[in-house]
């Protein structure tokens, strides 16, 4: 729960930080960290998906120590 709000926390500084800066070449810097945030959750959100939908096999293998 820490890990998430930290992750949180970071991301509302670099927008804020991008805004007050200007964004370089760009006319809305802002518009262009949303969209890398809104790609990371659907990535990751298709990650945890891929993982979920695995079924898990269990061998049944015995280990012997002689």
């Amino acid at each position: 729960m820490l890990g998430a709000a930290l992750s949180v926390v970071g991301l509302g500084i670099v927008m804020l930080s991008d805004a007050d800066v200007g964004g370089g070449d760009s006319p809305r810097p802002v518009l262009g960290d949303s969209l890398v945030i809104v790609g990371t959750v659907f990535t990751a959100t298709s990650n945890v998906s891929e993982v979920k939908s695995t079924p898990v096999i269990r061998l049944p293998v015995e280990f012997r120590c002689s």
